[in-house]
């Protein structure tokens, strides 16, 4: 009987163990305690995202230059649960606010033009070259629905998970710049000119995200813990109704999370 008493407190102990997620959130030894499985609270990171796009830039209906690659970083904050289905699965939901951020270059128009002395005297003839730069901003309200599965017995994990962004807001702006000769000037004395923000008329209002993620469950005390992650977002539709514009999303998060539900 002692053998099978032992053998039942080692099972009873094992459970407890995958089902509170491989944490001790035991308060006392002495005393009968409940696991938790139901967890929120907030989520944010930084995303370094990729574009590659074909889109057009004209000035006074007059196209001079594409841009085709861009790059630059976003921000993400919103909330987050999770709800332990056993101690190795788990499946998550988070809402927040993405903003996404890029600038593009084009090389622009070539431009011939006659050069004076100061009494008007022609004394020679050049070729003013430009470059043409558009800084997008995109905002978004997103929902993300996933899922992960600790790997090795241990508190590291990979997962899954398909984004769903709704627009809130964007911004672009256009800018000129002059690349040489360094004597050619605007009117204001300056080489640069500001042609002003714009916004795309073609831009999808819903996107779709899937993204692959890989992170480390860390305890942080009774029925609390966080999570640093690194997840990749593919690009399955264009951000653009009509023409190329695709993101490639690398995220670096971390997400604080609380028990909020017992078993």
């Amino acid at each position: 009987m002692r053998i099978l008493s032992y053998i039942l407190l080692i099972l009873t102990i094992g459970a407890i163990s995958l089902q509170s997620q491989g944490f001790d959130w035991q308060y006392s030894s002495r005393l009968p305690f409940r696991y938790p499985y139901l967890f929120a609270g907030l989520n944010g990171g930084v995303d370094y995202e990729m574009h590659d796009a074909a889109l057009d830039l004209s000035e006074n209906n007059f196209g001079c230059c594409q841009f085709n690659q861009g790059s630059g970083f976003g921000t993400v904050i919103g909330l987050k649960s999770e709800f332990w289905l056993k101690g190795l699965w788990a499946v998550n939901m988070q809402i927040s606010y993405l903003t996404r951020r890029a600038n593009f270059t084009a090389d622009g128009y070539q431009v011939p033009f006659t050069v004076f002395d100061r009494q008007g005297k022609i004394i020679g003839h050049d070729t003013a070259t430009f470059e043409n730069e558009m800084q997008s901003s995109l905002s978004y309200i997103t929902l993300e629905l996933g899922g992960k599965r600790r790997l090795f017995g241990s508190h590291l994990f990979a997962g899954a998970s398909i984004e769903l962004g709704y627009l809130v807001t964007q911004k672009y702006t256009q800018i000129e710049r002059v690349l040489g000769p360094s004597y050619f000037k605007y009117n204001d004395g300056s080489q640069e000119r500001n042609l002003g923000d714009y916004t795309f008329g073609n831009i999808q209002n819903f996107i779709f995200t899937p993204k692959l993620l890989i992170g480390y469950d860390i305890p942080l005390g009774l029925g609390l813990y966080t999570t640093p992650y690194f997840s990749v977002g593919f690009p399955l539709q264009n951000v653009a109704e009509t023409g190329k514009w695709n993101i490639w999303s690398f995220n670096f998060g971390i997400s604080i999370l609380r028990s909020i539900a017992y078993q």
